[in-house]
């Protein structure tokens, strides 16, 4: 996915202002300072409440929750599934925005091929992801005539505390807003990001980029895969082997043999290769015959029907 164009970027950099909303959040009155925020994002589906229709702003935000968040900020672009991390778990509702985020170099995981999906989030660590995001489509703030004259990091009390790696992206969003420091006068770098400051960024980064008025989703390309799950549904049989596969559409699949029912599981769709449970996985005919499929082991299976047993 390239990025978008310097005239495009340029075009969407709109100034904002926080929409009216019926959202109702239980745990905060409207004057909290993050309320106008919260309840954007909420209203737009990038954030949630729970069953009782509380934000828990306090709350700090898990390493998976922002990804996700930013991820449906920008539109929920594509990514293929490769389950690249060992801790995340292909059926989780953010494996895809975790894969989308390696794909853009926003996050590259904690090491050992592990993601921390439920692990907190510091602040400055949450600044820098947003800010390669905004980066990898070619809207983030860059260094330019008059930037000096905004506030500089080195101003606030915890300036050493700013791991060197994070210090340019949070002065580059300090100078159009998106990061402001605490009224004490300070950036609290080590401190875990929590839902209501969550918000609040993704807010301010939305924003500032003119999203909220175009469409998330204008950003990126469309793209829908050429095989989808739809395409393997019915029931497939092994070619010179008394053996069925029967896909379903809820996401589970069963094999039968002459005795009856052999096996079962879940399955879900990488890219566009159909993987079972079990480690066994399908794709669509190589040589584009319809009606044929082929299994990891170069096993051909063609449409039919389940065997009478018994």
């Amino acid at each position: 996915m390239k990025k978008v164009t310097a005239l495009l970027a340029l075009l969407l950099a709109l100034t904002m202002t926080v929409p009216a909303s019926a959202v109702w959040i239980a745990d905060m009155p409207e004057e909290h300072w993050s309320y106008p925020y919260v309840e954007s994002l909420v209203e737009l589906g990038i954030m949630d409440t729970d069953s009782q229709g509380n934000f828990e702003p306090d709350v700090p935000t898990t390493r998976a929750e922002f990804i996700y968040s930013l991820w449906l900020a920008f539109g929920g672009p594509y990514a293929e599934i490769e389950n690249s991390f060992h801790d995340v778990h292909p059926d989780s509702i953010y494996i895809e925005a975790v894969e989308w985020a390696l794909d853009s170099g926003i996050t590259a995981g904690i090491g050992n091929n592990n993601f921390g999906p439920d692990q907190t989030l510091p602040r400055e660590q949450a600044f820098t992801f947003l800010y390669r995001a905004m980066d990898y489509i070619g809207c983030a703030p860059t260094y330019g005539t008059g930037s000096e004259s905004y506030k500089q990091i080195t101003e606030f009390h915890d300036y050493e505390q700013i791991s060197a790696w994070a210090r340019d992206s949070i002065q580059l969003m300090m100078n159009v807003g998106m990061v402001t420091g605490s009224d004490d006068g300070n950036l609290w770098p080590k401190q875990d990001l929590n839902n209501a400051a969550t918000a609040t960024i993704l807010y301010r980064a939305l924003e500032y980029m003119g999203m909220l008025e175009i469409g998330r989703g204008d950003y990126f390309p469309d793209y829908e895969p050429e095989v989808n799950a739809e395409d393997f549904y019915g029931v497939w049989e092994y070619v010179n082997t008394d053996v069925w596969l029967y896909i379903h559409g809820d996401g589970t699949y069963e094999f039968y043999n002459t005795e009856g029912l052999a096996d079962a599981g879940t399955y879900y769709m990488d890219g566009e290769t159909l993987r079972l449970s079990s480690g066994i996985s399908f794709v669509q005919d190589p040589a584009g015959e319809a009606g044929w499929i082929m299994d990891n082991n170069d096993e051909y299976l063609f449409t039919s029907e389940l065997p009478s047993v018994g």
